[in-house]
């Protein structure tokens, strides 16, 4: 089934010069696109403290929650990925969200390479853990999308619908 995720790149990435981030960030594309992904859309953000916090609520119990908030408030590449199950593919690729881990047991992973060992919230990247979650995060940071998770046969069939929402990819960040 074709369905569609939610991935933002952190500001550890986010905010890099564009000499450092734009081969990263092309990197991460092309990690989806060669397991038959697509991104088809994409776009830079701030995020504010406050939309930190409701992303990250599931977590307000956490002794790390603030010190997460306070460093995602902050610049950001947020993505909708799209393909054959993108939840978890898209997380695969990705790796374990702890780096430590992810440079164990899955060394070629996103995480692995760009994520920060020495800082936990530093992994690099978010991914949607599942298909209800992805749509909560792309219409909460893709609003003008109005999004519902595709009942599409096929990748074309899913992009021509969002071209009609005039929202396509615009990969040069």
């Amino acid at each position: 089934m074709i369905e569609a995720t939610y991935v933002m790149i952190k500001p550890n990435i986010a905010k890099l010069e564009a000499s450092l981030k734009d081969p990263i960030v092309k990197d991460i594309i092309s990690r989806y696109n060669a397991c038959g992904l697509d991104v088809i859309a994409m776009k830079k953000a701030r995020l504010t403290l406050e939309q930190a916090e409701v992303h990250y609520d599931h977590l307000k119990d956490e002794d790390f929650f603030e010190e997460l908030t306070n460093f995602m408030a902050d610049e950001v590449i947020e993505m909708i990925v799209i393909g054959e199950n993108a939840v978890e593919v898209v997380r695969k690729i990705n790796g374990p969200t702890n780096v430590l881990k992810a440079r164990k047991e899955s060394p070629n992973s996103i995480r692995a390479l760009y994520g920060d060992p020495n800082f936990a919230c530093a992994n690099a990247i978010h991914a949607s853990d599942s298909k209800e979650n992805a749509e909560i995060e792309i219409n909460r940071f893709f609003p003008e999308l109005h999004f519902k998770q595709p009942k599409f046969l096929n990748i074309p069939e899913a992009k021509r619908s969002l071209v009609k929402h005039k929202y396509l990819a615009n990969k040069s960040m």
